[in-house]
């Protein structure tokens, strides 16, 4: 690799930056995707654990289990999905903001009517999955 002082001096702390940052996020990735798995593998213990255990008796009681223990569930997946977006999110509202300040703020509009969308798609997901995971159960 034949290189300029200049352009060694400039790009070398910000190919550092970058690599760090890459290594900083695949390792929190794999952090969550590790207590996901951990998580699960919990959830479905039990439940195992509870079906086994007073299969005639107590009916209720396993349904409301069966309720909290998704609940749980789908709260761990959207807490992975929000932090996921939000440092998404971060680096692209930074990098507008300087550029682009007082010209255009019909681009703002937009982006709220997006989020909403989504929020749509989230509640229709959360439906098909319930209903899967009942007719499964």
């Amino acid at each position: 690799m034949m290189m300029t002082t200049l352009t060694s001096i400039t790009t070398m702390p910000t190919m550092m930056m970058m690599m760090m940052m890459m290594m900083m996020m695949m390792m929190m990735m794999m952090m969550m995707m590790m207590m996901m798995m951990m998580m699960m593998m919990m959830m479905m213990m039990m439940i195992m654990m509870m079906l086994m255990t007073n299969k005639k008796k107590k009916k209720k009681k396993k349904k409301m289990m069966m309720m909290m223990m998704m609940r749980m569930m789908m709260m761990m997946m959207m807490m992975m999905m929000m932090m996921m977006r939000r440092r998404r999110r971060r680096r692209r509202r930074r990098r507008r903001r300087r550029r682009r300040r007082r010209r255009r703020r019909r681009r703002r509009r937009r982006r709220r009517r997006r989020r909403r969308r989504r929020r749509r798609r989230r509640r229709r997901r959360r439906r098909m999955m319930m209903m899967m995971t009942s007719k499964h159960i």
